[in-house]
This record gives C-alpha cells, structure tokens and sequence, in this order.
C-alpha cells in the first residue's frame, strides 16, 4: 500500500525526516551551524517526495529546470516561438 519514505532505507538514512525546514534552521542557528539554502533545497525535495511521490516530485523538478525557464519565455515571446517554427534554409520540412 501507500506509505511515505522510511527514515531508512538500506544505506539511505534520513534522521531528520521528522523535522521541518524551520526547525532545523533554528537547531542550525543555536548551535552556530552553517545553514545553507542547499540543504533547504533537499529538505524540501524531501518533503515534496514524501507527501506528494512522483507527481509531486516531478512537478517540484520544473520549480528549478532551466530548460522549462527557456520554454516558458519562447512561448511567451510571440516572434521568438513563430521564428522557431520556420523551416531552417536548405533543409526540407518533415511532411507526415
């Protein structure tokens, strides 16, 4: 059935699966441990896996692709979209 990540995972351990972003941040702060935000970045890829699987996974991945950034701004840019779609010189169309 349905479950969420296990805190272990044959050599995967994940002791801070129970935690929240904040409270690990403020753990990080008292203890005057360096806090990164890539550490967020896989707290929260964490999070995203263990609540929402695979759809929510691959939903989250498209928060930070760079090839979804360039495709949202060509289809956002009317004349850069039209320009991709002309057939390049010397080079016959694919008719199907």
């Amino acid at each position: 059935g349905l479950h969420g990540i296990s805190a272990k995972q044959g050599f995967i351990i994940r002791p801070l699966l129970f935690l929240y972003r904040n409270e690990i941040a403020e753990y990080a702060r008292e203890n005057r441990i360096p806090f990164r935000e890539e550490v967020c970045s896989v707290l929260a890829d964490e999070i995203v896996t263990r609540y929402y699987y695979q759809k929510g996974a691959v939903i989250a991945s498209f928060r930070d692709d760079a090839d979804v950034a360039k495709a949202k701004l060509v289809l956002t840019n009317h004349s850069e979209y039209l320009s991709i779609l002309q057939p390049v010189a010397g080079k016959k169309p694919i008719v199907r």
